[in-house]
């Protein structure tokens, strides 16, 4: 199941890393719209 919540600043600044895993965090409004929170703990947006 894919991770769906409303983007904000608190959502990406709590995300926490998984080791060796990269994941994607969707936005509930914007369709298409996801942040990816790497491994290593930094955070980048997607389209």
């Amino acid at each position: 199941m894919v991770k769906r919540l409303k983007l904000n600043e608190k959502v990406l600044r709590d995300a926490e890393p998984k080791p060796r895993v990269s994941y994607q965090i969707f936005d509930t409004d914007v369709i298409g719209f996801a942040a990816r929170v790497q491994a290593s703990g930094a955070h980048s947006q997607a389209a």
